[in-house]
């Protein structure tokens, strides 16, 4: 037992006290840091979480902001189409109305036209009955006329004049 007095015992139990020691040290050191890596680790998700989180506000308030401004523009839109289109609706209507008039004249003129055509054509018709009541001349001529002094060859001999002096084309109506 000499060797648990000797110095050399001392010394390795000194040595193997002390190693144990700092590793237990080192090993309570490493479990702190670590939990001060854990703790920052935590710290800095929360905090990335947070950012996050508020970034994600920020981005949802500038989507209802651009939705909101989208609505409105839209809606003015609409309200210009709608005036638009009232417009276009009066200013047809306008034109109907023009057109309806314009053609309200144009028929008023047609059967004032129409109505002289027939208070004319009844003149004319007055006239031709009158006239046809009086004895009407009614020659034939032949077909085709000959030069004086040819003859027709074989063909019938042209008619005698009547004494009336009327050498109007063959098969008229003589009128007047």
């Amino acid at each position: 037992m000499d060797f648990l007095a000797s110095d050399a015992f001392v010394t390795i139990s000194s040595v193997v006290g002390s190693a144990i020691g700092i590793f237990l040290a080192l090993r309570a050191d490493i479990g702190k840091r670590i939990d001060r890596v854990e703790k920052r680790l935590g710290q800095r998700i929360d905090h990335v979480r947070e950012e996050l989180g508020q970034r994600i506000d920020r981005v949802e308030e500038r989507i209802d902001q651009v939705e909101e401004r989208l609505g409105q523009r839209i809606d003015k839109v609409e309200q210009e189409l709608g005036q638009r289109i009232d417009k276009v609706e009066q200013e047809l209507g306008q034109r109907i109305d023009k057109v309806d008039d314009r053609t309200r004249a144009d028929h008023q003129k047609l059967v004032a036209r129409i109505s002289a055509v027939e208070t004319t054509l009844g003149v004319l018709v007055a006239k031709l009955e009158e006239r046809s009541s009086q004895h009407l001349a009614v020659r034939e001529e032949p077909l085709c006329e000959y030069a004086a002094g040819e003859e027709s060859e074989g063909g019938p001999e042209p008619p005698e004049d009547d004494g009336s002096g009327d050498t109007s084309g063959g098969g008229e109506t003589l009128r007047r």
